[in-house]
């Protein structure tokens, strides 16, 4: 069957947006150090090895901070979107979605999403902030039942963060 020309452009028009999405994705995916100052609540250590801001709790929900170049520039509603659809795509099941203000001014959304893992459910929360340049991401993983006792402690150390100059 032959295409008509205004469905093969079209086609292109789409594979083009999807790779933008993708490029994006990808430097989501990528870590560099994060410029914030971040203060995990007090149920979590510090990794001493690789990267510092790594942090995980004894009964292991894990937390890692970093920032990536926000490139191409786009808004936090368009790394929230983004990232949401990346991360349907994967299976992941949507818990929640909130997006919020920290103490210092700074717009933030956290996805909370769920999949099983074994005979548990896992949560993965991801946290973005778009601040100018950067993206910074705060990832949190662990069981349902363990990172459940931790999530009210988390959501205040979201409202409380700040990036570094």
């Amino acid at each position: 069957m032959r295409r008509s020309h205004h469905t093969t452009t079209r086609r292109r028009g789409a594979q083009a947006t999807c790779a933008a999405l993708l490029l994006g994705l990808t430097l989501l995916a990528g870590g560099c150090t994060p410029k914030v100052d971040l203060k995990p609540p007090s149920a979590f250590a510090r990794f001493t090895k690789g990267n510092p801001n790594r942090w995980i709790t004894a009964d292991g929900v894990r937390m890692r901070a970093r920032t990536v170049d926000n490139e191409p520039a786009a808004t936090l509603a368009f790394w929230k979107e983004a990232l949401a659809r990346h991360l349907d795509r994967r299976g992941y099941l949507r818990k929640a979605e909130r997006c919020f203000t920290t103490q210092a001014g700074l717009k933030g959304c956290t996805l909370d999403r769920m999949q099983p893992r074994g005979s548990e459910d896992w949560v993965l929360s991801v946290t973005l902030f778009v601040d100018g340049k950067d993206i910074h991401l705060v990832e949190v993983v662990g069981p349902w039942a363990r990172w459940q006792s931790h999530e009210a402690k988390l959501r205040a150390a979201m409202a409380n963060f700040v990036p570094r100059p």
